[in-house]
């Protein structure tokens, strides 16, 4: 409301500036569409929020300079550690056979004929890596299907649920989402922990 009354515009170009410092915190380009294509969150959503952050800003500093004390700080946090939480997440693979929501039955046999090439594959001891590489028709199939570490609420939720149910380097049966079939390895598991007031 602060915002809106000390109407307050952002030119474009350091609203560009703030996105590509955030698609920075992403490994690469095709990791940040990886992002978008399988998590809950859209481009525009990502620019609301940075152009709404850059205001607030800005309008801080319109009002002139403000000092914090370290007593200040610590009391904060200790207040409000469930801002510093990390949450669990685990690092994942998968290996995709697209399948639209609508397909026909002749390609939802095919699809089906095609993960059972797939795990059968994996059962004859090859490489997830390498069997994503030829067989995932994901963006991440170059990667070996590595998708990173994530934690819940990132994945649509057919996937979330099996990433966070299977066993540590178990693949899983075929999961469906809107996407299609995936196949889901686990690498790691990291545990929820609350960040140090140093950090």
């Amino acid at each position: 409301q602060a915002v809106d009354a000390a109407k307050i515009t952002i030119p474009d170009a350091k609203l560009e500036e703030s996105m590509a410092e955030y698609k920075g915190r992403f490994e690469s380009e095709e990791r940040f569409q990886n992002y978008l294509r399988h998590g809950k969150i859209t481009l525009d959503n990502i620019k609301q929020q940075r152009l709404k952050r850059i205001k607030v800003e800005v309008l801080l500093l319109q009002r002139g300079a403000f000092e914090v004390t370290d007593k200040e700080a610590q009391a904060f946090y200790q207040k409000n550690k469930r801002f510093y939480v990390e949450k669990a997440g685990v690092k994942a693979s998968h290996i995709l056979v697209k399948l639209g929501k609508t397909a026909s039955k002749a390609q939802e046999k095919a699809a089906k004929g095609k993960i059972k090439l797939i795990q059968k594959e994996l059962k004859e001891g090859k490489a997830f890596a390498d069997v994503a590489k030829r067989m995932s028709e994901d963006l991440s199939a170059p990667r070996g299907g590595d998708l990173g570490f994530f934690g819940k609420g990132h994945m649509v939720t057919a996937f979330e649920k099996e990433a966070f149910a299977i066993p540590l380097k178990k693949v899983s049966s075929p999961v469906r989402t809107h996407f299609g079939y995936h196949l889901i390895k686990i690498h790691e598991r990291r545990e929820e922990r609350v960040r140090t007031y140093d950090e």
